[in-house]
């Protein structure tokens, strides 16, 4: 542990003995090095792979000839279990005009959840069915309408944007949009309720990939639904 700034910091030591004249071991010489950051990196590396792979599965998941909700399910699954979140969820964005009686107001609603087993299921919260972006986030809307991710921990939001945060218990939430025939669809989630981790921008790129294969998916369900009537 750095004594200044309390960090844990790992080092690999290099030991050997010292002799005298007369060929006894008086004690020892030890050269250290500190492999912080090389394990930090080895780390990353090893959870790139782990999330490429989790990417793989999910889109073999979504590719089932299955309805829409036993496709998604496993995929949510798949990812929430790679990135030791606690929380994979789907919102669908939807107008609404009742809010101002003239002009269609953004919302965007939870379709579908997978919770670990450290988690509380939200799927069911009223709270979460009706969510106009003008009152809890327009810089979200913004961000993702763009195509853009948002990530951020709960220190570092605004008051209207962390009580929401604060009533699941979230310290960590990752925004990946969908998009559906070029047009904002809505978004996958990912809660971490557990710590304030700090998303990279490899898993934002990877999870990037994950959000347009449900997109797809979703843009299938459509046609075949159309097809079908």
């Amino acid at each position: 542990i750095d004594p200044v700034t309390g960090e844990q910091r790992w080092y690999a030591s290099t030991k050997v003995p010292l002799h005298n004249t007369a060929g006894e071991i008086v004690g020892l010489v030890g050269i250290g090095r500190d492999v912080t950051e090389r394990r930090r990196t080895d780390a990353m590396l090893q959870q790139r792979e782990r999330l490429l792979a989790a990417v793989a599965a999910a889109l073999s998941a979504l590719l089932e000839p299955n309805p829409l909700p036993e496709t998604i399910q496993p995929a949510l699954a798949i990812l929430g279990e790679a990135l030791d979140v606690d929380r994979v969820y789907i919102f669908e964005n939807f107008e609404d005009g009742e809010e101002d009686g003239e002009q269609d107001v953004l919302f965007t609603r939870q379709r579908f959840e997978w919770c670990s087993v450290r988690a509380a299921p939200q799927i069911d919260n009223p709270q979460l069915q009706r969510i106009p972006y003008f009152q809890f986030s327009p810089r979200w809307r913004t961000a993702l309408a763009k195509g853009a991710s948002v990530a951020e921990t709960l220190n570092t939001l605004p008051p209207t944007e962390r009580a929401l945060l604060e009533s699941q218990n979230v310290r960590a939430i990752l925004l990946v949009p969908i998009h559906v025939n070029d047009l904002f669809w809505g978004l996958i989630g990912f809660d971490d309720c557990h710590a304030e981790r700090v998303w990279s921008a490899s898993e934002e790129q990877i999870l990037s990939a994950a959000a347009a294969a449900i997109g797809g998916a979703l843009m299938r369900d459509r046609i075949e639904d159309a097809l079908d009537t």
